[in-house]
């Protein structure tokens, strides 16, 4: 099962049940729709839309992912910081962003992944809620466990092989619905996507 080594993020996964043996990897934020906060849609074909841009995972830095007013909106209180205690399967490590002197309590960790593409949560061989949906143009799945579950990964594709992921998990019980929880991940997703492409 791919799941986060990480003393506090739970791996997770939003609708369409797929059956197999294996599983992977807020604060309201202001609803301006002028902003580039994140709106990602969701759709029922199963196939990934051909990516506005490609990026390699290892030129990404994950920390750098969100400007200071975007850490700000999504209600972050801590500076984000590499977590070098835990690893996804591969190997990787991500960056956490935190909330944690407030409550509700919730963190993001962001982590490139170079060797995995998003379209292999669409091949129905892991036992997750896989949900595709598009984020600032470019095709991603959200990923959940279940309804326990207090965690969602969006999980972008990028290029070829390659994917972002980004997990959202509620670190205070019962703060947010399975359906805030892939919100939440697809807003963080949002955002960097609609950076990187700022950054060429």
């Amino acid at each position: 099962m791919r799941r986060r080594l990480l003393p506090i993020f739970l791996v997770t996964s939003s609708a369409v049940l797929v059956a197999a043996a294996c599983s992977t990897p807020g604060n309201p934020s202001a609803n301006d729709p002028t902003s580039d906060q994140g709106t990602a849609s969701t759709t029922a074909d199963q196939s990934l839309p051909k990516r506005p841009k490609s990026f390699s995972a290892k030129s990404i830095d994950p920390c750098k992912l969100l400007t200071k007013e975007q850490q700000q909106r999504l209600g972050l209180d801590r500076e984000p910081s590499m977590n070098t205690e835990g690893t996804d399967k591969h190997g990787n490590y991500g960056c956490s962003y935190l909330r944690s002197r407030s409550k509700p309590s919730f963190s993001y960790l962001a982590v490139p992944v170079p060797q995995e593409g998003a379209d292999e949560w669409l091949k129905g061989t892991r036992a997750v809620e896989v949900k595709h949906v598009t984020v600032a143009g470019f095709g991603a799945v959200t990923t959940q466990l279940g309804e326990s579950d207090r965690s969602c990964n969006t999980v972008v594709d990028i290029a070829d092989g390659e994917s972002l992921d980004i997990q959202f998990t509620g670190v205070t019980k019962g703060a947010f619905t399975h359906e805030q929880l892939c919100e939440k991940s697809n807003e963080f997703a949002e955002l960097a996507m609609q950076n990187l492409m700022k950054q060429g």
